[in-house]
Order: structure tokens, then C-alpha cells, then sequence
């Protein structure tokens, strides 16, 4: 069980680590170190996604802007509002994800509370 004697031998997890790894990196690194390798997966697919897109994106517009004929590139439009909506998305959830670890709202991956 999870209060067996070995329960001294847990090595707690500091949720201001988690929450400093979740700030300044980013990329789900604090639920990585907390050990919830799920979510921090799934942070760091979103972030990188984030993150091709916003490259790609910065490439069509280079492309478009040093066309000398004026085309209508309006699937470009969505995208880089796309590209953008999901920054804004991944970074508000960054934020807000600091918050929660930082007011050890989460427990670590094998549900102990964090110290």
C-alpha cells in the first residue's frame, strides 16, 4: 500500500521546483519533474506544435512580403491566427499551471502531496 513502511523512503517532490520548471522553461518540464509524465507530454505536443507553426508561419509571411505581384493568401491568414490563438493558449496555460503548483493544488504522480 502507499503507507507501507516504505513510505519514509519517498523522496518528496518540491512543487516550487515544479512550478519554476513549469515558468521558465515551459514545455510541460514541471510535470515531468512532478512525475506526471502525462500531462507534461501532452504540454510539450502542444508546445512544440506551437512552436513549428509559429517557424512556418514567419516563412509564408517572409514569402509573401517579397512577392513582387500582390496575391491573396488568405489560408496563410488562418493559419498564422492559429498559430497565434495556440501560443496564447500554451502560454495562459503555463500561467496557470505555475499558479496551481505553486499553491500545491496538484499532487505529484504517484499522489503524494507535494512539499
Amino acid at each position: 500500500t502507499l503507507f507501507s513502511i516504505h513510505q519514509c523512503d519517498y523522496k518528496m517532490i518540491s512543487r516550487f521546483k515544479a512550478g519554476l520548471l513549469e515558468m521558465v522553461p515551459g514545455f510541460g518540464l514541471g510535470h515531468f519533474y512532478a512525475l506526471r509524465k502525462r500531462n507534461g507530454a501532452i504540454k510539450f505536443f502542444f508546445s512544440l506544435v506551437g512552436i513549428v507553426c509559429l517557424f512556418v508561419s514567419g516563412i509564408y509571411i517572409k514569402e509573401i512580403t517579397e512577392e513582387t505581384e500582390a496575391v491573396d493568401h488568405p489560408y496563410v491568414s488562418f493559419f498564422v491566427l492559429g498559430t497565434i490563438v495556440l501560443i496564447l493558449v500554451v502560454i495562459v496555460w503555463n500561467i496557470i499551471d505555475v499558479i496551481l503548483f505553486w499553491g500545491n493544488c496538484y499532487k505529484d504522480g504517484n499522489g503524494i502531496i507535494m512539499e
